[in-house]
């Protein structure tokens, strides 16, 4: 069944990608705490940039 745009799928998907959040997560508040913050700064920076030219490359 359909509510609205949620199908099946989609939400069985958001549901497997729910470890993945949490270890983001994890990972990047490590990463604050250790880092340097102008390192930390920079690395988010790369990681934005890389998610973008991917989404226009495809």
């Amino acid at each position: 069944s359909q509510i609205g745009f949620l199908t099946g799928p989609i939400l069985l998907s958001s549901v497997l990608a729910l470890p993945c959040l949490f270890l983001g997560t994890w990972l990047g508040y490590r990463a604050n705490r250790r880092l340097p913050r102008r390192w930390f700064e920079l690395a988010m920076i790369g990681v934005a940039v890389a998610g973008s030219l991917k989404l226009l490359a495809d």
